[in-house]
């Protein structure tokens, strides 16, 4: 009996995977049972069974929470996320969106809020659950560091990824010629412009001024707003970043019910190793919180 119950939990966790990145295809019982190459029937009770979700309905809601995440991330048309994950008109995307988040596309849009609550993560049987947050205030602190913004697809979650953070952090401390105690990174993703479909994610590197021996020209001063933070501890290797921020926004924010204001994500990173080609994470993860 285990092996059979590994052998489906194998089955079904490759198809979470081929439907996470089919999400924009047609996901018809049909072609999704050709896919396994089990029958409608079984497929739908062996999916119940080992995730405790209907098909239809996980598809359903996998395809709303990117729509969500495509709302509040960029400025692309409602109508154009509408038919980009298969639904037939802006009506009936706007039905099915209020239907899961209590609210229409466009308030979800211009919330001053960004509330989490109805998005579904993606579910992976050795998916690793976060630890809970500490619930922190922080006082005001002033940093200096140069902003760079970095386009991103939302869909393919590039907006939580760890390529342009190593990137930066090492030019950035190449600059500055030593790995210090301590640094900062702001994540801003309030950054876009309505005349382009694309997203961008600001990035800055910043230092406490008696952690930095100089500044470049171009350093400017920012001060990390007074107020509360969900704070989150990571530890590893860089290449697992994306994923523990993802999930910081798709699983711990909304089981927590916790609700994000506007400001600046804040990362505090203590190198424990003396390299600027950093390949290896130690921070906490701020989020602010309402």
């Amino acid at each position: 009996m285990k092996e059979i119950h590994s052998l489906r939990e194998n089955i079904i966790n490759e198809l979470l995977f081929w439907i996470e990145e089919n999400l924009e295809s047609n996901l018809s019982l049909d072609n999704i049972s050709k896919k396994v190459g089990y029958s409608k029937w079984h497929l739908q009770r062996v999916f119940k069974s080992m995730t405790g979700t209907s098909l239809g309905e996980y598809c359903r809601r996998r395809r709303l929470s990117k729509t969500a995440l495509l709302l509040r991330l960029t400025k692309k048309d409602i109508y154009e996320i509408a038919m980009q994950y298969g639904f037939d008109s802006q009506q009936t995307f706007t039905r099915a969106f209020r239907q899961n988040f209590k609210i229409t596309p466009y308030a979800y849009r211009r919330a001053e809020y960004f509330d989490m609550q109805g998005l579904l993560p993606p579910y992976y049987f050795e998916a690793q659950t976060l630890a809970k947050p500490t619930i922190v205030t922080l006082e005001p602190t002033s940093l200096f560091g140069e902003q760079n913004l970095v386009k991103c697809a939302v869909e393919n979650g590039e907006c939580f990824s760890h390529e342009f953070r190593t990137q930066l952090i090492a030019s950035t401390l190449s600059l500055v010629g030593m790995t210090p105690p301590r640094f900062y990174g702001l994540v801003d993703y309030s950054h876009y412009n309505e005349s382009e479909p694309h997203y961008k994610v600001g990035y800055r590197v910043a230092f406490e001024r008696d952690l930095l021996p100089f500044f470049t020209k171009n350093c400017e001063k920012v001060v990390i707003e007074q107020g509360k933070y969900a704070r989150f501890t990571y530890t590893g290797d860089v290449t697992g970043f994306k994923a523990f921020v993802s999930k910081i926004y798709l699983i711990a924010l909304p089981k927590e019910h916790l609700i994000r204001r506007r400001g600046v994500d804040v990362e505090i990173h203590t190198p424990i190793f003396n390299d600027i080609d950093l390949d290896y994470f130690n921070c906490q993860y701020l989020v602010p919180i309402e």
